[in-house]
């Protein structure tokens, strides 16, 4: 019984060093993509102006997909409201 007792405590100790590694190259990974950020945003210039409308167009979509979601808040905000009125009336 106590071997298997030190195999589990084994394990569980090889886990936690694995996740501990895991984070580690994790945050490592993050730091190196945020210094290289601003280089990768000064290398993205539209060239031509089919880059430029292309681009207009993503933000176009991205803006009536906002209008979408913010719409769709809004209703369950109005249901969220209209269900606390209910709640309120039933007490």
């Amino acid at each position: 019984m106590k071997t298997l007792q030190a195999v589990l405590a084994r394990n569980r100790g090889n886990k936690l060093e694995e996740l501990k590694m895991l984070e580690n190259v994790h945050s490592k990974k993050q730091r190196a993509a945020m210094a290289c950020r601003p280089f990768l945003l000064l290398s993205v210039k539209p060239s031509t102006k089919d880059d430029i409308d292309f681009l207009d167009s993503i933000v176009q979509i991205k803006e009536a997909e906002t209008r979408m979601i913010q719409s769709l808040a809004n209703d369950a905000l109005g249901e969220v409201g209209s269900l606390k009125r209910l709640a309120r009336r039933k007490r």
